[in-house]
């Protein structure tokens, strides 16, 4: 269950009818800890029937943080009688940075009609229940509501949340009104805002998100890891995938989705990282747009090659965290642990990216996609 108190449940997953309104799942854009194929929610109610079809859930469940960021320190009673939107997100995932855009425009123009958002950051990796490092990434992201954090999930496990990102909407009595698992659907959350904080009809709406880059296709590439706890599933190299050290191969042909590694890697359960020699890190996927949650074992950067279909990065299509060295190749430099943007605007088809780091320690941890 998502969270039951008593009186209200909600599956896990699935088909989800909240207090009736339908919820579908398709694909697209939302991670789910059981790892299944990423997943988009779409919500099928008249947006005139906000009243009829918000059902009352449970109370707001306990706060137990590690932690907060942009507030000074947090205080339950500043929720009451407020509109609070929860939402759980962890920095190193794409679907999560497309959702922000949108809740800064909701953050600044219903805040002064009672709107409280409150950022719940479960990490996913590691490296995410650093502080410094969600520091420095809510602000690179502009996040500049209260934020959570929730090393331990202890929140998460007290919603039963299973999603990034996640939004629960509570009105001003403290219980549940709506729920939204992963992007999309943003329209119809502005409208259940605006209904829960009594903004009449003809009140101006947010501002428009400009250069929004969320993406969807009929079918894409699932999330892909390289570590050995979760990536065996996906992984296409004849040798297995497990914690040590060895040389690894790639098929050929290597037109199946899936992920291979070439020359020595060290393995963990999070990650691969790339010993001595030339290793790379290829991936085979369907998509227009690919990312890689990269980081680095020493304290210096890492340039990684990186090429889409055996030649750089075309300049139309690269992603904004790619430059181009002195030999023109098209270079990604892995300075901390975090998501790194590759490819944008390829056509949506079959591509195999590559990564080849110019030094050992370069840590791949996943690839993640967009239509």
């Amino acid at each position: 269950m998502l969270f039951r108190q008593g009186e209200w449940t909600v599956p896990r997953r699935g088909s989800l009818l909240i207090a009736g309104a339908l919820v579908l799942v398709g694909a697209g854009a939302v991670y789910v800890t059981t790892r299944l194929t990423p997943e988009r929610v779409v919500i099928t109610a008249d947006p005139g029937e906000l009243g009829e079809n918000l059902g009352i859930g449970p109370a707001i469940p306990p706060l137990r943080a590690r932690g907060w960021l942009n507030t000074e320190g947090f205080d339950r009673a500043a929720l009451e009688s407020r509109v609070v939107l929860f939402d759980f997100w962890t920095y190193s995932s794409v679907n999560c940075q497309r959702t922000i855009p949108w809740l800064r425009s909701w953050y600044e123009r219903y805040g002064p009609d009672g709107l409280v958002i409150v950022g719940v950051h479960s990490p996913e990796f590691t490296f995410e229940r650093d502080h410094a490092n969600v520091a420095r990434a809510s602000e690179e992201l502009g996040v500049t509501w209260p934020v959570a954090l929730d090393d331990g999930r202890d929140i998460w496990d007290a919603f039963e949340n299973r999603y990034w990102p996640a939004m629960y909407v509570f009105d001003r009595d403290s219980r549940l009104r709506f729920t939204h698992f992963g992007e999309g659907a943003y329209e119809r959350t502005e409208d259940v805002l605006r209904a829960l904080l009594d903004v009449p009809d003809d009140a101006p709406r947010a501002a428009p998100v400009e250069g929004a880059d969320t993406v969807f296709s009929a079918h894409q590439t699932p999330e892909v890891h390289l570590g050995s706890d979760r990536g065996a599933a996906m992984f296409l190299s004849p040798e297995e995938l497990s914690s040590g050290t060895r040389r690894y191969s790639a098929p050929d042909p290597f037109d199946v989705e899936g992920a291979a590694l070439t020359g020595r890697w060290k393995i963990s359960g999070e990650y691969a990282e790339s010993a001595a020699g030339k290793p790379a890190a290829l991936v085979s996927y369907v998509a227009a747009e690919a990312n890689a949650v990269l980081g680095g074992a020493g304290d210096g950067p890492v340039d990684t090659v990186v090429q889409l279909d055996g030649v750089p990065v075309p300049e139309a299509m690269r992603g904004r965290d790619l430059i181009v060295d002195a030999e023109g190749r098209t270079v990604v430099r892995v300075e901390r642990p975090g998501l790194y943007r590759l490819v944008r605007g390829a056509p949506v088809d079959h591509h195999v990216l590559r990564l080849e780091p110019a030094a050992p320690g370069m840590r791949a941890y996943a690839f993640s996609f967009g239509g």
